[in-house]
């Protein structure tokens, strides 16, 4: 499995990526709250378990997610996520022209979890495009 890559946008934002065989973890850190991501594995052979991590900046996560868009392989998947004031959580997801699983987001003391499905990575190809959108930018 060759290295993970990622290519930012916005000169602000930053990533770190953490990976082994089986999972892979994209942290993204957005000061603005918007952006898009390409991320890259250059043999197409991505790890089972993809999760993308939203915040801020460190220790300032994101708290609510208005959109977050994926696009692999020619399928589009979206998500969005609102935390009711701590009164509790709400997300939903969709996977357009196809039924995969899907995996709220999840809210983590330091980001917004992502869980992209494993049927979307399984289809990826070498490019998996990102976009998302906070519902309030700080």
């Amino acid at each position: 499995m060759g290295q993970i890559s990622v290519s930012l946008r916005r000169a602000e934002d930053a990533v770190t990526v953490r990976e082994s065989r089986r999972e892979a973890t994209v942290c993204i850190s957005s000061p603005n709250g918007i952006g898009m991501a390409s991320i890259v594995s250059p043999d197409a052979n991505w790890p089972r378990h993809v999760t993308l991590e939203f915040r801020y900046g460190p220790g300032r996560p994101f708290r609510w997610l208005e959109s977050c868009q994926v696009t692999a392989g020619g399928r589009t998947w979206s998500t969005s996520f609102a935390h009711a004031g701590g009164q509790g959580e709400s997300a939903h997801g969709d996977l357009s022209a196809d039924t995969a699983e899907i995996s709220a987001p999840v809210l983590r003391d330091d980001a917004i979890a992502v869980f992209l499905p494993e049927s979307l990575m399984e289809t990826a190809g070498d490019t998996i495009q990102v976009w998302w959108v906070d519902l309030f930018r700080e």
